[in-house]
């Protein structure tokens, strides 16, 4: 009777759930509340980090791996580990995996006034720590306990965010340096470098067209030390500039006095110093060679200097473009 009893019991609600063919799909519900506690888990973790990573007011505010690293990873790991056992197809988590992130950047525009600019950058890495997190999260569920999971995984992240307090407020000093040979003189171009036109012409790089600033005049009291020189850009952005070399037909240098408080930049970049050499070439040419020094404030810094890099270089040819147009036409 015994035997019988036990060949017969009805099946716990576990056994009773999952088909015969092992774990039961994950349903549309589940994922949803993971999505949404890894949103939560997100902004808080955000929230915390800018709290401790920031100085006093916007200018001070430093972007660590707290806010690139760790925030995106936590996101997708809550996301994976409240999703729990079960099957998901690789579609729906890829989505998923997609959508959370794509939230959380929105979120972060609307409470922590993140520049658009700012989060297409920022986007394809966020999105990567996102989708290791939700990796590590699914491996977790597999093999060990989740509660188990939770209690070290929590710490750990509330401890990075923590290194972030002590870490250096500029993560690297870079320069960017473009060259354009054109055919005039120095002295055509000196008065060119010094003080530029306006620019007619729509910026060409894709950024400039989805509402990054471009250059579009400079304008300068005299070509002497110590004289005033502004860097105009698109939407009335002026970056004020005082010269500190001039040497005529050769050699100009200027370091940045003020910055635009844009929120492209607070927090992210600060513009040091630039200058402009001319090299005349043996075939009646000159090359003119642009560098600017800039500092950044935002890590993982080998990956945000790539894109600080290429904007400089947009800015630099821009720039040299139409002041090729101009000295070439005349």
């Amino acid at each position: 009777m015994s035997d019988q009893r036990k060949q017969y019991r009805l099946p716990d609600s576990e056994d009773a759930q999952r088909p015969a063919g092992g774990q039961s799909d994950i349903t549309g519900k589940r994922i949803a509340l993971a999505n949404t506690a890894g949103l939560i888990a997100g902004m808080i973790l955000m929230g915390i980090g800018k709290a401790i990573t920031s100085g006093v007011g916007a200018d001070n505010a430093t972007y660590g791996m707290s806010i690139f690293l760790t925030v995106p990873l936590a996101m997708g790991l809550v996301m994976a580990l409240l999703m729990g056992r079960g099957e998901v197809h690789r579609a729906t988590l890829f989505l998923s995996s997609l959508l959370l992130p794509l939230v959380g950047t929105a979120c972060s525009m609307l409470f922590f006034r993140e520049g658009t600019i700012c989060v297409l950058i920022a986007f394809p890495l966020i999105w990567a720590m996102t989708l290791i997190g939700v990796g590590i999260g699914r491996l977790i569920i597999r093999y060990t306990r989740r509660d188990r999971t939770f209690a070290i995984a929590a710490p750990l992240m509330l401890a990075t965010i923590g290194i972030d307090a002590i870490l250096p407020k500029t993560f690297v000093t870079s320069v960017t340096t473009v060259s354009q040979p054109i055919r005039a003189s120095p002295a055509e171009l000196w008065p060119e470098i010094v003080s530029m036109g306006r620019i007619p012409e729509q910026p060409s790089y894709w950024l400039c067209k989805v509402g990054l600033p471009a250059p579009v005049e400079v304008v300068a009291e005299a070509p002497k030390v110590g004289a005033k020189r502004d860097c105009i850009f698109t939407g009335g952005l002026v970056f004020g500039e005082e010269i500190t070399i001039a040497e005529t037909n050769r050699h100009l240098k200027f370091k940045i006095v003020s910055q635009p408080r844009d929120p492209e930049i607070l927090g992210h970049a600060d513009v040091l110093s630039g200058e402009m050499r001319l090299r005349p070439n043996a075939d009646g040419t000159t090359t003119i060679i642009g560098t600017s020094h800039y500092a950044l404030h935002v890590m993982p810094a080998a990956y945000f200097d790539l894109w600080a890099k290429s904007i400089g270089h947009a800015v630099h040819e821009r720039v040299f473009a139409h002041i090729k147009q101009r000295v070439e036409r005349t």
